[in-house]
Formats: structure tokens, C-alpha cells, sequence
């Protein structure tokens, strides 16, 4: 079992080297730790046409078949750390509750990578497990697991969004966000060549005039 953690680690890895396209898609078997989910937030989704704020939902996953491991807040590494696994489960609501104690998992999935901290999120507060975007070895450490545990994210084939938390679907899993600094360095471009433009027209126009007179 192990061996699997470190071969998905491996999988992580690579990813990190390349884009979307170099995941590695993943079956993760399992009992779930609910009690140590993080949420990352806020997130806002269309649910049933009506926009709602929310949270991802990150689980250790303690793989089939191991034992042991590092309990929330724990900073050491524990015999069977490595068999865990970081799930991002989906979305879900604010209200939502998550299962009390453990559960069992079973779920398709691909190895995923951190997020990148955009320029107007709030920095992640660890200590009051505030959590504005995906850090997973952040997450893992404050969970007492390897800075390295892997990280997979549940997928959905088709519509199936009814249970929470709702896991990415195929469709989506293949669009490249754009971040809000490329949104800004886009308005700057478009900016600066109507700016450009304008500058010529009205240059051209003065020579016209200035021709006729």
C-alpha cells in the first residue's frame, strides 16, 4: 500500500512538470477522515440557477488496507503517514455538514497539483484553518502528514451534481481558468491598443484638415 502512495507521489510530480493534459487518472479506495477535511474558501457556485458561496472539500483518505498515521495537528510523521492521500472531494455549500468520523471512499479521480495563489487572495491562515486557496502540502502538514502526500481530485462523468459534495466533471476538468492577472494584463492590452489606435485616427484626421486649409 505503500508503494501506491508512492507511486501516485511519482504521478504528482510529474504533473507539476507539465499542464492539464499530463494528468494521471487515478482509482482511490479507501476510508475517508472526515474529521480532518479542510474547506477551501470561499467558492461561489450556479446551484439550480441561484449563485452560492461555498467551499472545496479536501479529505486525507487513509488508502485500503494500511494503518496507523498522524492525527490533526500532529507535526511528526507517523508509521503509515504515507498511505494517505489528499482528496478533493467537490463543492459544496456553506450549510453543508460532512459525515461524523470515517467513511468509506471509492471514487475516480486524477492527481492534482496546488493552486496558485492569485494577487488578491487573502494568505492561508493554518493555525485557524482558514484556507482561501489549495495548499496542499500546507493542508497535509496541518493534517500531521508528509508535505508530500498526494493530491487527487474526484471526478464525475456526466450531470450527476444532486450529492454534495459535487465532484469536478470530465467537461470541466478539461477548461483552463483564466487567472484575475491575466484578466487585468488582457484589459491593459485591449487599453493600450485602443489608446493607439485612437492616437493614429486623430493624427490622421488633423492631416486632412490641415490639408484642406
Amino acid at each position: 500500500m505503500e508503494r501506491r502512495a508512492e507511486a501516485l507521489g511519482r504521478r504528482v510530480e510529474a504533473s507539476r512538470a507539465g499542464d492539464a493534459a499530463t494528468r494521471t487518472r487515478t482509482t482511490v479506495v479507501g476510508e475517508l477522515e472526515c474529521e480532518r477535511t479542510a474547506r477551501v474558501g470561499p467558492r461561489a457556485r450556479s446551484v439550480r440557477g441561484v449563485t452560492t458561496s461555498g467551499a472545496l472539500i479536501v479529505t486525507p483518505v487513509r488508502l485500503r488496507g494500511s494503518s496507523g498515521g498522524g492525527w490533526f495537528g500532529r507535526r511528526t510523521r507517523d508509521a503509515g503517514a504515507s498511505e494517505r492521500v489528499l482528496l478533493v472531494r467537490g463543492w459544496a455549500p456553506e450549510s453543508w455538514e460532512d459525515a461524523k468520523g470515517g467513511a468509506c471512499a471509492k471514487t475516480e479521480g486524477v492527481t492534482h497539483v496546488s493552486e496558485q495563489k492569485g494577487t488578491f487572495t487573502p494568505e492561508n491562515d493554518a493555525k485557524s484553518d482558514r484556507w482561501f486557496w489549495l495548499d496542499a502540502p500546507a493542508i497535509a502538514e496541518s493534517r500531521g502528514l508528509p508535505r508530500e502526500t498526494p493530491l487527487i481530485m474526484a471526478t464525475r462523468r456526466g450531470g450527476d451534481d444532486a450529492q454534495y459534495p459535487i465532484a469536478v466533471s470530465e467537461e470541466e476538468l478539461m477548461q483552463f481558468p483564466v487567472s484575475p492577472e491575466k484578466h487585468m494584463g488582457y484589459a491593459l492590452t485591449w487599453f493600450t491598443l485602443s489608446a493607439f489606435t485612437t492616437a493614429l485616427a486623430v493624427a490622421r484626421i488633423r492631416k486632412n484638415v490641415g490639408h484642406r486649409f
